[in-house]
């Protein structure tokens, strides 16, 4: 080897170097400052030591013995490579603070590092100094370790050791749930009561308990907050402290842990002492805290590597100090449903963490009576942002899944040097949308304190129970401002925060107007056990009748400034803030309206004028998931956003109507942020979602009243099915675009009618016995496509939204039933059908449809009616309807999967009960069971699983509700699911499908039934 070319010793050292500087360094020095984020993980002791050798020289080290291996020239070739993207990383974070942007910093840093590497490879001096410059890694640990803010860390938990037991004068169960980012004004009507149409349990808690109106909190981030809440004692203005029982040992469980059995959950703090609760306590909250670091020290590393605006594109950072970029799940158990609605829309592997409603969960399900008395202290990470929600638990889209789909939705501002900052964009409807998401996660917090109260009166814990709920902060919602900046334009924004406080005993609540503050919780804590704390207190008991009122509010920012305001300033600020809030999002129940065409929502399509198709089209992200939705689901997408392309750039705001099933489910309006234009984003009540296909349709509104007019936009990002036919015959184009040439087998499955209201036709079906759980439904009308759903319990439902419904009538429906890439053509009723709302199907058996004009009941002895309808007779004939094969003598089968009887009745006003002899078509071991459903006039009155092939007896009603439906007819359908072939199952030649055998019906009203 030339002396001019680096060896393997000066290769080791380079790539050791470099790579700690690139992977390393960039961490060491944020979370050096930072080290909260170590706190919010629980990275302490031994474990905070692996972490940097880990990061300082394992990693480095690995990377640089696999460069100085003897390879020969493809190890030399490698070295290069990684020398090179490792210099250019280290370059790329001073690129992106001198303020170059994008392709820029890449081409810049890759030159730069081109250069250091050319220059290595030249000049032994410059490896002598790289070499020697590479010793000082372990110094570059050493100072991360001992001479940062997370020196304090190392020791955490040495001295965490529980004091001696306090003698108690009153020792009640004690539970203290503290909600993070909790504005009171979200609560708030504009009287400053609590809403208890939109908060019932909030409301019913202010009933029987003291709700503090005009409680404060002292800090806005939580590390600050949360201590002086379970310490008494004042942030300290910059104070280096951190949240850790080494800088707070003193607190609510090293006072308690000697009396009292403690489960804590702590999130972004560890104040509990380990030898109380070590087994219970965790800042994080998550199952896999291991993995968890590992994803949230990979995004921080990643944001501040890479160049904005791809930055921007990436999960934020600047929610909290842990769980960056995962999707929640809403209680145990329910991580395998959001698995799988997310692999159906391509996003699997989105969920890997405890939930926070599940975490709520756990906590409530931990609450009982024990031998000593309880402090069950929980910190929530609800309803901090982010924001994903809805008011019963359900999940839907969030803005960290949005990365992966590459999206341009508004992104919030990574602050140099932080991992804790957001700044709204400048557009008020934007942030307005962000604040209903906000206000719906409440109403979802809400339902979950309504658990935990209840399972503290159901443990019969209530009345002996200390309970305090508080929120840590609050969130300002003003654009262009910081979400957690607190000045003169989000005072009470920031400050003005949720405090309930339920004595033992107590029976009725009280709203006191005197100030309250996070600090003085401890104290009132002390005051109610008789306890003697040991430690000098900032804050005074509430319950102290000769407690002063301060003048003052008083907060500590994010920067460590402490600020203070007049408190009738802070609450003038609340009560215009509630006003402005009430004037926006309304108050009570139901899902809140908002928007500049509120009114439209619910109503037909068929109501409004429509204009010409706009030249704009809807660029929709996430399109795959409102293929396939099941609005049951744990996971359903109500948000959606997307834009409009081509953007206009200084366009005014645009007016959006967003439709489904034939009505308008939402409205909405464009906006701007710099580098974006045209977009648009809504929430969908779940109720407007449909099982299935849901084909969104999107409209530029126009005028106003009853002068608006409606102009569709076209849509590119949803695929939709196409019924093609050429020389090769009909076939299907799914989604993906795959190919599917129509089966000519026919009639095994079924629509078997159509129901009209609510400005939509509905089709109405059973799944063939192979697609009961998977089978998809593709309806075409006149050739286009109208939508499709999915089979639920074997049963198929698709409501089609038609403008002017007089029209249906004139309109060709063709159905396909798809499973495993294979497509057959459903069978329909029969063309004389009266359930059938299209043009008359065609089909492919006998239609008899029914003849017969007489009732065959007769009076019976007891005053009533009866009937008996013998199959074997060859009179059965004219009551038979589709799908029978009639064999005078025998039984009469069903053929297919229905099979309909017309049965003329006089007007009866009570109850029919009905009693059949049937017996089902079974074939071990391929068909050992064969479900029937009976349908009476479109309604379905019974169902039985029959797994014996003998007669049997069945017996059911219906009642006078349904047979009103079709005065003097009864329309009976039996519907066998599993009806199949004898021959196709090897049990002989019959080829025809069988189902159902019936012998005979008889039929019975109560006495004084008939009108006379």
């Amino acid at each position: 080897m030339s002396p001019n070319h680096p060896g393997r010793a000066s290769r080791f050292w380079l790539i050791l170097l470099l790579a700690h500087l690139a992977l390393a360094q960039p961490l060491f020095e944020l979370l050096g400052r930072q080290a909260e984020f170590l706190v919010a993980h629980a990275v302490t002791g031994w474990k905070l030591v692996g972490l940097a050798l880990l990061l300082g020289l394992g990693i480095p080290g690995l990377l640089a013995t696999l460069v100085s291996l003897p390879l020969g020239r493809p190890g030399r070739v490698l070295f290069r490579a990684l020398a090179i993207l490792l210099a250019a990383l280290v370059i790329a974070p001073a690129l992106n603070r001198a303020g170059l942007a994008g392709l820029a910093v890449v081409l810049v840093a890759t030159a730069v590092a081109c250069v250091v590497v050319f220059v290595h490879h030249r000049f032994p001096p410059v490896r002598s100094f790289f070499s020697l410059f590479a010793l000082a890694v372990p110094v570059f640990i050493y100072l991360f370790l001992f001479q940062s803010r997370a020196e304090p860390l190392l020791w955490a938990g040495q001295q965490e050791t529980a004091g001696a037991p306090q003698a108690l004068a009153r020792t009640p169960h004690i539970v203290f749930l503290v909600l993070d980012e909790f504005p009171l004004v979200s609560l708030l009507t504009s009287e400053l009561d609590i809403d208890a149409g939109r908060y019932p349990n909030f409301a019913w808690l202010a009933q029987h308990a003291n709700w503090y109106q005009d409680a404060t909190t002292g800090a806005v981030v939580t590390v600050d907050a949360v201590p002086e809440a379970l310490t008494g004692v004042q942030s300290e203005p910059a104070s280096e402290r951190l949240p850790i029982a080494l800088h707070h040992p003193d607190n609510l469980f090293s006072l308690l842990a000697g009396a009292y059995d403690i489960t804590a959950q702590e999130t972004a703090t560890l104040l509990c002492p380990r030898s109380a609760c070590a087994a219970e306590s965790s800042a994080t909250g998550v199952a896999q805290p291991d993995a968890s670091l590992a994803r949230d020290l990979s995004l921080v590393w990643a944001h501040i590597v890479t160049p904005l605006p791809w930055a921007n594109e990436l999960p934020s950072v600047s929610d909290g100090w842990a769980g960056f970029g995962q999707l929640q799940a809403s209680e145990p158990g329910a991580d395998a449903e959001l698995e799988e609605a997310l692999a159906k829309a391509g996003l699997a592997g989105q969920v890997g963490w405890e939930t926070r409603g599940g975490q709520f969960h756990a906590f409530i399900d931990r609450i009982e009576p024990g031998a000593r008395p309880g402090l069950y202290y929980l910190h929530s990470l609800l309803p901090h942002r982010v924001w994903q929600y809805l008011p019963d638990g359900r999940q839907y889209l969030v803005e960290e899944v949005w990365a992966a789909l590459d999206p341009p939705g508004p992104k919030p501002k990574q602050l140099d040097g932080s991992l804790f900052g957001h700044e709204w964009q400048n557009d008020r409807w934007a942030v307005n949308m962000a604040r209903l998401r906000h206000l719906l996660q409440v109403q979802y917090t809400d339902a979950l304190l309504g658990e935990l109260i209840r399972r503290l009166r159901d443990q019969g814990m209530w009345d002996d129970t200390l309970l305090i709920v508080a929120g840590d902060h609050g969130a300002s919602f003003i654009p262009g401002e910081g979400r957690r900046a607190i000045t003169r334009r989000s005072l009470s924004d920031i400050s003005a925060v949720p405090l309930f406080i339920k004595l033992p005993g107590q029976q009725t609540g009280e709203v006191l107007q005197r100030q309250a503050r996070l600090v003085d919780i401890l104290p009132t804590i002390i005051d109610v056990l008789g306890a003697d704390p040991g430690w000098p207190l900032d804050g005074r008991s509430l319950l102290d009748p000769d407690r002063p009122t301060a003048a003052t509010v008083r907060v500590k920012s994010a920067s460590g400034a402490v600020l203070e305001y007049a408190r009738e300033e802070h609450m003038t600020h609340l009560r215009r803030r509630a006003e402005e809030q009430e004037a926006v999002f309304g108050r009570g129940t139901g899902f809140p309206l908002i928007g500049p065409n509120a009114g439209l929502v619910g109503r037909p399509l068929g109501e409004f004028n429509m204009g010409g198709a706009s030249a704009l089209q809807v660029q929709l992200d996430a399109p795959q998931l409102y293929r396939d939705v099941d609005p049951q689901a744990r996971f359903i997408p109500a948000h959606l956003s997307g834009r409009l392309e081509p953007p206009a750039p200084g366009a005014p705001k645009r007016s959006l109507a967003i439709a489904n099933a034939g009505r308008i489910v939402a409205v909405t309006q464009t906006y701007g942020i710099p580098g974006f234009e045209d977009l648009f984003e809504a929430l969908l009540r779940p109720d407007d979602l449909v099982p299935g296909h849901n084909r969104l349709r999107f409209y530029l509104v126009y005028g106003s009243g009853d002068g608006i007019t409606l102009s569709e936009l076209a849509s590119a990002d949803i695929a939709e099915p196409r019924l093609l036919a050429d020389e090769r015959g009909e076939r299907i184009v799914d989604s993906d675009g795959v190919s599917m040439p129509l089966s000519d087998q026919r009639g095994a499955r079924v629509l078997t009618r159509t129901s009209e209201g609510g400005g939509m036709v509905t089709l109405h079906g059973t799944a063939s016995v192979a697609a009961r759980d998977k089978g998809t439904l593709l309806v075409f009308l006149d050739g286009r496509f109208a939508g499709r759903t999915t089979a639920r319990e074997g049963l198929y439902q698709l409501p089609l939204g038609i403008s002017g419904l007089e029209n249906a009538q004139q309109l060709k429906l063709r159905a396909f039933e798809v499973d495993d890439r294979a497509a057959r053509e459903v069978l329909y009723p029969p063309a004389c059908s009266p359930d059938w709302a299209f043009a008359p199907p065609e089909t492919w058996n006998s239609t008899v449809c029914g003849a017969a004009t007489e009732s065959p009941l007769v009076p019976a002895p007891d005053g009533g009616m009866v009937a008996h309808l013998d199959f074997k007779q060859p009179g059965i004939r004219s009551y038979l309807g589709d799908g029978w094969d009639v064999e005078p003598g025998n039984l009469t089968w069903s053929t297919g999967q229905q099979a309909t009887l017309r049965i003329p009745l006089p007007d009866v006003i009570t109850d029919l009960r009905l009693r059949a002899t049937v017996m089902p078509f079974l074939a071990p071991p391929e068909l050992q069971e064969q479900t029937v459903f009976i349908f009476a006039n479109n309604q379905e009155v019974a169902r039985w699983t029959l797994t014996e092939a003998a007669l049997t007896e069945l017996d059911w009603s219906i009642p006078q509700s349904v047979l009103r439906q079709s005065p003097g007819i009864l329309s009976l359908t039996f519907l066998t699911p599993d009806a199949a072939s004898p021959n196709a199952l090897g049990k002989g030649g019959d080829l025809r499908i069988l189902g159902l055998a019936v012998s005979g019906i008889d039929i019975e009203t109560t006495a004084n039934s008939v009108i006379e």
